[in-house]
């Protein structure tokens, strides 16, 4: 979706979750879109979890499973990975789908960046 739309990020609803997932070249974060923070006077929903694409491995084919990082933001991040193994590949067809009827056409958003706290 990134090459083909030229998308510095592909924003992917999911919304059985209320999780939305951004994608780009380096990495999958995945958003609550229920839990909100303030930092600084700057506010902004709250990263649950991160795949992270690992460069450094290489795989032998497309449909062997990619090589990533797991960056767990919260203690309750393992239960929802669980969920969105499936539910992710479900809200990606939906995305594909519609890219497919009415193009590419990119939106402004932005990601604001929140440090992990105590570590």
């Amino acid at each position: 979706m990134l090459s083909r739309c030229q998308y510095e990020h592909v924003f992917i609803p999911i919304r059985t979750m209320q999780i939305q997932a951004v994608i780009d070249e380096v990495e999958v974060i995945f958003v609550d879109n229920q839990a909100y923070a303030v930092r600084d006077g700057e506010g902004g929903k709250l990263i649950r979890l991160a795949w992270k694409f690992r460069r450094d491995q290489e795989r032998g084919s497309l449909t062997e499973p990619a090589p990533i990082d797991l960056i767990y933001y919260d203690d309750q991040a393992r239960e929802l990975h669980t969920r969105l193994i499936g539910d992710f590949k479900k809200a990606l067809d939906v995305m594909e789908a519609r890219f497919k009827e009415s193009g590419c056409e990119a939106r402004v958003k932005r990601v604001l960046p929140f440090p992990k706290q105590g570590h």
